[in-house]
């Protein structure tokens, strides 16, 4: 069964996903993708792939990103997502 736990807010650095590394492994998929740099405990590496984020859409919404990797360094996390096909701006499923 697939479906998403209750929200959890979440301060984040949001960027685009950039640069010649994540272009070569996402190629076309990049301009869908956004970086964010997260510290704190509620993220873990390892567990919490493939979870849902509430990005350009209200919290109580289908969510508009899937966290698609995390890499943990010594003070935060960097955090890659890729946008959801078929989510519109309000949450809604297109």
């Amino acid at each position: 069964m697939k479906g998403w736990g209750d929200p959890i807010e979440l301060l984040v650095n949001i960027q685009p996903a950039t640069g010649q590394y994540l272009s070569t492994l996402y190629g076309d998929k990049l301009p869908r993708m956004k970086s964010l740099k997260y510290q704190g405990d509620d993220i873990v590496e390892n567990r919490d792939e493939k979870a849902g984020l509430c990005i350009g859409v209200p919290k109580d919404s289908e969510p508009d990103y899937t966290v698609t990797s995390i890499m943990t360094y010594s003070d935060h996390l960097n955090i890659l997502a890729t946008r959801n096909e078929g989510v519109s701006m309000n949450g809604s499923r297109d």
